[in-house]
């Protein structure tokens, strides 16, 4: 072994070449055989660089899937679990805004085959969601708030079903709710 591969290898050199032994020492998280933490230079991580990481990126000449690997991809993604329960926790993700104001969504579940969803919506005071028709059943519970359904006011804990074939007419808010609502999936392009 060269003096040069010892001091590398984390070994001393015969040179003294103390600033490659404290770089691999202070990767290693060992202190500088100079004594003094402020001695021990780090190296700067090329992968911190965005633009650096861009031309890479760039360099890299696109490789074309196997074919039918875009459909099992699809496949695996649409399918339900089986290795258990799945959470969504709080802080897995914001709310989304909807096309109606002082409306927002976090969805929760979408299960593209019975062509169901679950979610939270928050509702600001004063929002509106506009009526509409059901072509599968309906559940929401009032998690916070108020909600008004036609002429029943809802409150925290309260719950409600509408069938499939059923219609709500507008639903508000006067004081800001938020909910979770179980459905069709086509309630999510009303």
């Amino acid at each position: 072994m060269t003096p040069d591969t010892q001091a590398h290898a984390g070994g001393s050199s015969s040179r003294g070449s103390d600033e490659s032994v404290s770089r691999e020492q202070a990767h290693a998280g060992g202190s500088s055989s100079r004594g003094s933490d402020e001695s021990v230079s780090r190296e700067h991580d090329p992968f911190d660089d965005p633009a650096l990481v861009g031309m890479l990126a760039a360099a890299i000449a696109p490789v074309q899937p196997p074919p039918g690997a875009k459909a099992a991809l699809f496949a695996r993604v649409a399918a339900p679990s089986t290795d258990g329960p799945r959470f969504r926790f709080a802080a897995d993700g914001a709310f989304a805004p909807t096309p109606f104001p002082g409306m927002t969504i976090r969805m929760l579940n979408l299960d593209r085959a019975r062509k169901q969803f679950s979610a939270m919506i928050r509702l600001e005071p004063g929002a509106t969601y506009p009526g509409h028709a059901h072509d599968g059943p309906e559940e929401c519970v009032v998690l916070e708030g108020e909600l008004l359904v036609g002429g029943v006011r809802m409150k925290a804990g309260d719950y409600q079903r509408a069938e499939p074939g059923t219609e709500h007419a507008d639903q508000w808010s006067d004081t800001g709710a938020l909910l979770y609502v179980t459905g069709p999936a086509s309630l999510l392009t009303t």
